[in-house]
Protein backbone atom coordinates (compact mmCIF):
# COMPACT_ATOMS: atom_id res chain seq x y z
CA UNK A 1 0.00 0.00 0.00
CA UNK A 2 1.16 3.44 -0.87
CA UNK A 3 2.30 5.82 1.88
CA UNK A 4 -0.02 8.08 1.08
CA UNK A 5 -2.68 5.84 1.13
CA UNK A 6 -2.18 4.64 4.55
CA UNK A 7 -1.55 8.02 5.71
CA UNK A 8 -4.94 9.16 4.47
CA UNK A 9 -6.33 6.09 6.51
CA UNK A 10 -4.59 7.10 9.49
CA UNK A 11 -5.81 10.42 9.29
CA UNK A 12 -9.39 9.15 8.63
CA UNK A 13 -9.24 7.10 11.68
CA UNK A 14 -7.86 9.84 14.06
CA UNK A 15 -10.54 11.94 12.32
CA UNK A 16 -12.83 9.65 13.47
CA UNK A 17 -11.94 8.68 16.63
CA UNK A 18 -12.03 12.34 18.17
CA UNK A 19 -15.00 13.20 16.52
CA UNK A 20 -16.64 10.38 18.13
CA UNK A 21 -15.27 10.86 21.90
CA UNK A 22 -16.11 14.95 21.16
CA UNK A 23 -19.53 13.24 20.71
CA UNK A 24 -18.84 11.32 24.28
CA UNK A 25 -18.05 14.43 26.24
CA UNK A 26 -20.63 16.33 24.77
CA UNK A 27 -23.03 13.69 25.91
CA UNK A 28 -21.42 13.59 29.60
CA UNK A 29 -21.48 17.42 30.12
CA UNK A 30 -22.87 19.18 33.27
CA UNK A 31 -25.36 21.48 31.98
CA UNK A 32 -24.63 23.57 34.66
CA UNK A 33 -20.72 24.00 34.91
CA UNK A 34 -20.40 22.26 31.38
CA UNK A 35 -17.93 20.19 32.56
CA UNK A 36 -17.49 16.18 32.20
CA UNK A 37 -20.16 15.39 35.17
CA UNK A 38 -18.24 14.31 37.66
CA UNK A 39 -20.50 12.32 41.02
CA UNK A 40 -23.50 11.98 38.99
CA UNK A 41 -26.66 12.46 39.95
CA UNK A 42 -29.45 10.92 37.64
CA UNK A 43 -33.12 12.73 38.60
CA UNK A 44 -36.35 10.17 37.88
CA UNK A 45 -36.94 12.86 34.82
CA UNK A 46 -33.63 11.31 33.13
CA UNK A 47 -31.53 14.83 33.79
CA UNK A 48 -28.26 14.22 35.38
CA UNK A 49 -25.91 16.82 36.87
CA UNK A 50 -22.79 17.02 39.21
CA UNK A 51 -23.78 16.36 42.54
CA UNK A 52 -22.19 19.55 43.48
CA UNK A 53 -23.54 21.24 40.37
CA UNK A 54 -26.89 19.74 41.73
CA UNK A 55 -26.73 20.89 45.11
CA UNK A 56 -25.78 24.27 44.84
CA UNK A 57 -28.20 24.94 42.64
CA UNK A 58 -30.92 23.63 44.83
CA UNK A 59 -29.15 26.01 47.58
CA UNK A 60 -29.99 28.69 45.05
CA UNK A 61 -33.44 27.96 44.75
CA UNK A 62 -34.40 27.38 48.18
CA UNK A 63 -32.74 30.61 49.35
CA UNK A 64 -32.87 33.39 46.41
CA UNK A 65 -31.70 36.98 47.54
CA UNK A 66 -34.78 38.61 48.44
CA UNK A 67 -34.93 42.26 46.94
CA UNK A 68 -38.42 42.66 48.91
CA UNK A 69 -37.20 43.53 52.14
CA UNK A 70 -40.69 45.41 52.42
CA UNK A 71 -43.57 42.86 52.09
CA UNK A 72 -46.35 42.39 54.84
CA UNK A 73 -45.42 40.25 57.76
CA UNK A 74 -48.18 37.99 56.91
CA UNK A 75 -47.13 37.38 53.24
CA UNK A 76 -43.26 36.22 54.91
CA UNK A 77 -44.85 33.81 57.38
CA UNK A 78 -46.65 32.42 54.30
CA UNK A 79 -43.48 32.08 52.16
CA UNK A 80 -41.99 30.49 55.09
CA UNK A 81 -44.35 27.89 55.68
CA UNK A 82 -44.00 26.77 51.66
CA UNK A 83 -40.48 26.64 52.01
CA UNK A 84 -41.03 23.96 55.21
CA UNK A 85 -43.35 21.85 53.32
CA UNK A 86 -41.41 21.80 49.76
CA UNK A 87 -38.44 21.32 51.54
CA UNK A 88 -37.74 18.00 50.44
CA UNK A 89 -39.15 18.59 47.05
CA UNK A 90 -36.62 19.84 44.84
CA UNK A 91 -36.92 21.31 40.83
CA UNK A 92 -35.04 19.56 37.88
CA UNK A 93 -32.74 22.63 35.90
CA UNK A 94 -33.75 22.06 32.74
CA UNK A 95 -37.08 20.45 32.90
CA UNK A 96 -38.31 22.14 36.52
CA UNK A 97 -40.10 18.89 37.45
CA UNK A 98 -40.32 18.16 40.46
CA UNK A 99 -38.54 15.48 42.10
CA UNK A 100 -38.24 14.28 46.17
CA UNK A 101 -34.75 14.75 47.19
CA UNK A 102 -35.04 11.14 48.88
CA UNK A 103 -35.93 9.58 45.34
CA UNK A 104 -31.89 10.41 43.79
CA UNK A 105 -28.66 8.78 44.26
CA UNK A 106 -25.64 8.79 42.79
CA UNK A 107 -25.97 6.95 38.95
CA UNK A 108 -23.53 4.17 38.92
CA UNK A 109 -23.55 3.78 35.41
CA UNK A 110 -22.75 7.00 33.86
CA UNK A 111 -19.91 7.74 36.72
CA UNK A 112 -18.86 4.64 35.10
CA UNK A 113 -18.86 5.99 31.80
CA UNK A 114 -17.82 9.24 33.32
CA UNK A 115 -14.98 8.20 35.00
CA UNK A 116 -13.98 5.85 31.72
CA UNK A 117 -13.85 9.09 29.64
CA UNK A 118 -11.56 10.37 31.85
CA UNK A 119 -9.27 7.83 31.87
CA UNK A 120 -8.84 7.75 28.03
CA UNK A 121 -8.70 11.63 27.88
CA UNK A 122 -5.76 10.84 30.07
CA UNK A 123 -4.27 8.29 28.02
CA UNK A 124 -4.67 9.01 24.52
CA UNK A 125 -3.37 13.27 24.32
CA UNK A 126 -3.95 13.98 20.87
CA UNK A 127 -0.43 14.76 20.32
CA UNK A 128 0.13 11.12 21.15
CA UNK A 129 -2.40 9.59 18.86
CA UNK A 130 -0.32 9.40 15.72
CA UNK A 131 1.62 6.49 17.51
CA UNK A 132 -1.33 4.52 18.48
CA UNK A 133 -2.76 4.94 15.15
CA UNK A 134 0.28 3.60 13.99
CA UNK A 135 0.58 0.41 15.91
CA UNK A 136 -2.51 -0.44 14.34
CA UNK A 137 -1.44 0.36 11.17
CA UNK A 138 -1.02 -3.51 10.19
CA UNK A 139 -4.91 -3.89 11.21
CA UNK A 140 -6.19 -1.26 9.44
CA UNK A 141 -4.17 -2.00 6.06
CA UNK A 142 -5.04 -5.41 6.34
CA UNK A 143 -7.39 -6.87 3.61
CA UNK A 144 -10.92 -8.34 4.89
Amino acid sequence: MEDSEMSHKRNAALTTMWIEFDALEKEIRCPICLSVCENIISLPCHHFFCEVCLNGFNIQQANPESSQSSQEPQNHRRRKKRKKSAANSRMCPICKAEYKRRNVDLDPTLNSLSSYYNKLKKELPRAQTQDIIQRFELEISRPL
